[in-house]
């Protein structure tokens, strides 16, 4: 059985819809991310989908789980400076997108 909760088979209202456009434009900005930077912004998105179907529901909050898990999985520094870690060298990362 799936630890996800049944908020995935759900539509997420307009205020919710808000609230991680916020988050997503939070993490954008706290990366120093461009606008053409698809790759990495491409998983943020994904990652604020995810942790909102999990019932993470302020934009604060969801920022904040974003930018944890980027630092756990050493896409990004505690200082938030971009590295890779040994899976992205071998084009892991690139190829999960």
């Amino acid at each position: 059985m799936s630890d996800t909760p049944k908020l995935r088979d759900q539509a997420f209202d307009p205020e919710m819809i808000a609230t991680m456009g916020a988050a997503f434009a939070d993490v954008r900005e706290r990366l120093g991310l461009a606008p053409h930077d698809d790759i990495l912004a491409g998983y943020v998105a994904r990652s604020i989908i995810e942790m909102a179907h999990r019932g993470v529901a302020q934009a604060e909050a969801l920022a904040d789980a974003v930018m944890q898990q980027l630092e756990d999985e050493s896409v990004v520094g505690a200082s938030r400076e971009g590295f890779v870690d040994a899976a992205t060298a071998r084009g892991g990362i690139r190829a999960a997108f």
